[in-house]
């Protein structure tokens, strides 16, 4: 979790490094896997992101959010197919 709020505080190659290392640490845990899906998916990485939300229902097949998540990188990715341009998450860009 420290890993994320740093990225989100601007100190992002730390917070990546802390996150990486998380995971690392404990290949099993469906937070780290989470959090590390949530890098990607701030950085507009989808498939990368989607890989470490499947990782992460391995572990906790139950979490809502996490498939949430995993639902809203797929039809940012079917979007991208069919219209190649990505898809963006602000209300202010016009689609």
């Amino acid at each position: 979790m420290k890993g994320l709020v740093l990225t989100y505080m601007g100190k992002k190659e730390e917070g990546w490094d802390l996150v990486k290392k998380g995971v690392r640490f404990d290949l099993s845990s469906h937070i780290c896997w989470h959090v590390y899906g949530l890098l990607h998916k701030s950085d507009k990485n989808y498939e990368e992101a989607m890989k470490c939300y499947n990782q992460a229902l391995k572990f906790d097949k139950v979490c809502a959010l996490r498939l949430a998540n995993a639902r809203f990188l797929q039809l940012a990715g079917q979007y991208e197919y069919f219209t190649g341009r990505r898809a963006t998450t602000s209300a202010a860009t016009p689609i």
